[in-house]
């Protein structure tokens, strides 16, 4: 790299800065725009195309090219280096850590105005995804043009205007405030440190990816939004004041640098509006998956369910040691669990897992544990009526199908708890933004007291779970009873059924009734030609 001349006007490197905003300075500096600078970097070390900034930072190389062309001593930029590994998901090692990519190569360039004012640079901790905010100022990032609202793209030539519209981003108007736990919890994450979790007497050691998990499953969904939110893929979509929520919501249940977990679980549970009112083992049923779609690591995610690195459930090999039970056929498994055939169906039905071995190979004895400890866990119709907060409710929503059961061998009916959490998430999916307003809302657990009975309160609730009748929004304790509809709407069904022909009617409109005769004595015009015009009593009649 001695032999390459360096740029005509060159700027000096900062401390902190991120490569990004030095690359955009030298641009500014040269009159000049990424892509060509890019592009000579790319042929210094003999590549046809120019590489995009993010392959710049994984290669030793390409950051060595690109430091001689800037005029720096060799070596300069090789703390911004950010080695990749190959896997699942991938990983960025910075220093001693290790960081998904999603974390820590962001879509967008997130900027301090009053930094870029007081200094001429952005710095390279801002381009930790997770955490939106300026330490120093302890307010939010700006993520786009406060002009035009046009995404600060990582593609920008210039640092400081706006690429949509010119906008000089020093001049933006002081951004929101941060509360300061939320800017301690970034410190953690743009400053990757080791921290201690579990129960305040505990400190099992958290490592920067495992905080950065916790920090995404501290990103709840809102209303409307599917519970999976935020648990995949890219994180640039997500608002920046949903990511500092985040940061505060951990912030909440940290104290100095230890994370106590027992106080973040019910937090976390927040993500299911529900996962209040579930059984204790549905509650780690639904943290774990989400875990597993963050693949969170066992020991981790034992922290977040149980306040240790180790899991209240033993493992079949250490419940029989050599002696682990053999079963070979499905027969064998049932007698083990001493259930009938159906109700062992049933069971695998409700997101229970029982793999069938290879051909001379048991079956595995973690797997049957798993169904034995479940059915512990089953619930009886009054325990369903207790968490949707309707006695009778349950064996309504039975009848309509929405609420699937297990037959006992004793004649008993039972619940799997995933069935109530799955009708319950579904209902939730069909909540409208919590911006909606509506003039007149209740909650259900105010319909009894508008003459809806079960069964025609369990009408309303399939009405709910098919989309025709709105949900606003969920209230404390979150259980059924407290979802919210529009009261007019309710209404409308308390005479069910014969309330469903009377829907299109708008009552303030004088002429409504006649319009509606009129349209349906087309549609039987139509249908029936010869009826329509010889039968005047029937016509009277209607």
């Amino acid at each position: 790299m001695t032999s390459v001349s360096p740029l005509l006007a060159l700027v000096p490197l900062h401390e902190g800065e991120s490569l990004l905003s030095l690359v955009q300075r030298h641009c500014e500096a040269n009159e000049s725009e990424l892509g060509p600078v890019l592009k000579l970097v790319s042929e210094d070390v003999g590549l046809p195309r120019a590489q995009p900034l993010r392959d710049v930072t994984r290669s030793l190389s390409l950051l060595a090219a690109l430091g001689a062309r800037f005029g720096l001593a060799p070596g300069a930029l090789s703390h911004l280096h950010l080695q990749g590994f190959k896997g699942d998901e991938t990983r960025l090692r910075q220093g001693a850590y290790e960081l998904s990519k999603f974390v820590r190569e962001p879509l967008l360039q997130r900027v301090c105005p009053a930094c870029l004012e007081s200094d001429g640079y952005a710095r390279a901790v801002w381009d930790f995804v997770q955490a939106p905010v300026c330490t120093v100022h302890g307010t939010l990032l700006l993520a786009k043009c406060p002009n035009c609202s046009e995404p600060l793209k990582r593609s920008r030539s210039r640092l400081f205007s706006c690429e949509g519209c010119g906008f000089d981003l020093r001049l933006a108007p002081p951004q929101e405030t941060v509360p300061e736990r939320a800017v301690a919890v970034a410190r953690f994450v743009q400053t990757p440190r080791m921290l201690s979790a579990g129960l305040p007497e505990d400190s099992y050691p958290l490592d920067p990816q495992e905080l950065s998990d916790i920090l995404r499953l501290a990103t709840l969904p809102g209303p409307g939004q599917p519970w999976d939110f935020a648990l995949e893929g890219k994180m640039d979509d997500i608002p920046t004041e949903t990511l500092a929520r985040a940061l505060d919501l951990v912030g909440s249940v940290m104290d100095s640098r230890h994370l106590n977990t027992q106080r973040l679980r019910p937090l976390l549970l927040r993500r299911w509006p529900y996962g209040e009112k579930s059984p204790p083992r549905e509650q780690v049923r639904l943290l774990k998956g989400a875990s597993l779609l963050l693949t969170i690591g066992r020991d981790s995610s034992n922290l977040i369910c149980y306040d240790s690195e180790e899991s209240p459930d033993p493992t079949a090999a250490e419940v029989y040691g050599a002696a682990i039970p053999r079963l070979f056929t499905r027969g064998e498994v049932e007698q083990f669990l001493k259930v009938a055939p159906q109700f062992l169906d049933d069971l695998l039905r409700s997101s229970l897992c029982l793999t069938p071995p290879v051909v001379g190979h048991a079956h595995d004895m973690d797997e049957v544990l798993a169904i034995e400890r479940t059915l512990s866990d089953v619930m009886t119709i009054d325990a369903v009526d207790r968490t949707l907060g309707f006695a009778g409710i349950t064996s309504t929503l039975i009848d309509l199908k929405l609420l699937p059961t297990l037959r006992h061998s004793n004649g008993h009916t039972l619940v799997h708890p995933a069935s109530v959490s799955a009708l319950l998430h579904r209902l939730w999916l069909k909540a409208l933004p919590s911006g909606t307003t509506v003039i007149d809302a209740v909650a259900l657990r105010d319909a009894c007291r508008l003459g809806i009975d079960e069964q025609r309160l369990g009408w309303v609730v399939a009405q709910a779970h098919n989309g025709s009748l709105p949900i606003l929004r969920w209230g404390a304790p979150f259980d059924l009873a407290s979802l919210w509809v529009e009261r007019a709407r309710l209404l409308q069904l308390v005479d069910w059924p014969s309330s469903e022909l009377a829907k299109p009617l708008v009552k303030r409109d004088e002429g409504a009734l006649d319009r509606f005769v009129e349209a349906w004595e087309e549609e039987q015009r139509r249908r029936k030609p010869a009826a329509a015009s010889t039968d005047t009593r029937k016509h009277d009649e209607r």
